[in-house]
């Protein structure tokens, strides 16, 4: 990893609430000191955040860290609003600078695409606000692929989240990383962990991720770490930052050691197993999993 680690964004979502396959608890204060602390001290830039992350606004606030970093944080569109979508915008937007006592907000990404092009206007709204000056990059957060290709054809912006790992390669495989990248966009890759499923011992791994077929892969992946005496993590790091078009890596984590695990992953030329990537859908987007 690059000694100033600016590839590397810092995830908030374990500070305002359980995420992750394992669903562990909050991260306490003890931790959540440690973890701003060592980020700031190893020069990462950037914190990931977004308004639904519980109280994790008013924990950053209180961190006397939070300058240090560039903040992007993502927002919902709401089905239905008493406002108009300008004021609606503008209302989230400055909630989110009081909150983190900003003066203004390095990138703000739509979290539900998936609604576009029908709500356009809130679009244009964050735009406004960009020519503003309260924002710096505006652009959207995608699970699927489909929404990315309607949403590149339409619309004019600066930076795109999306989920891409060694065992998800969907936005690669489409030609969207490309794409993107032809058009100047910034790639911010998340799920680099699949939500901490890739990091786990194959006895620990959900039952329903493991149903017919689907044992295989995962038993194939904890065996071949195994044989060739590999870290997960070192594995799946190496593989999205050997990604030419990748621009930043989003990562979450539970506590001080998962960040040092990370922050200092040993660099090295693998030869990746030809079981991966997972052609599931249903496995690839956490927010399928219920369907499992």
């Amino acid at each position: 990893m690059q000694k100033t680690n600016t590839k590397l964004v810092l995830g908030t979502a374990q500070f305002g609430g359980r995420y992750g396959i394992s669903s562990r608890k909050i991260v306490n204060d003890i931790q959540f000191k440690k973890i701003m602390d060592y980020s700031k001290k190893k020069k990462i830039k950037q914190l990931d955040t977004a308004r639904g992350y519980g109280n994790c606004e008013a924990r950053l606030k209180k961190n006397k860290n939070i300058d240090s970093f560039n903040i992007t944080t993502k927002i919902f569109f709401p089905k239905k609003s008493n406002k108009k979508p300008e004021d609606y915008v503008r209302f989230q937007i400055n909630r989110i600078i009081k909150n983190l006592n900003l003066t203004k907000i390095y990138c703000v990404l739509i979290h539900n695409p998936g609604n576009f092009p029908k709500r356009s206007k809130y679009f244009y709204a964050l735009k406004k606000l960009k020519q503003e000056g309260l924002i710096k990059n505006i652009g959207f957060s995608v699970y699927e692929t489909n929404y990315l290709k309607n949403i590149i054809k339409k619309y004019d912006f600066d930076t795109v989240q999306l989920p891409y790992s060694i065992i998800d390669r969907r936005f690669e495989e489409s030609g969207c990383l490309k794409i993107l990248k032809k058009k100047g966009i910034k790639i911010y890759a998340r799920s680099i962990f699949l939500q901490g499923l890739l990091l786990l011992n194959y006895n620990k791994i959900p039952k329903k991720f493991k149903r017919k077929k689907r044992s295989n892969a995962w038993r194939s992946w904890s065996d071949w770490l195994k044989i060739n005496e590999l870290s997960p993590i070192d594995v799946c790091l190496n593989f999205v930052n050997s990604n030419k078009h990748i621009d930043q890596i989003v990562v979450g984590v539970h506590n001080l050691e998962h960040l040092k695990k990370i922050i200092n992953f040993k660099r090295k030329k693998i030869h990746y197993p030809k079981f991966f990537p997972l052609k599931n859908n249903k496995i690839l987007n956490p927010l399928k999993w219920n369907t499992l």
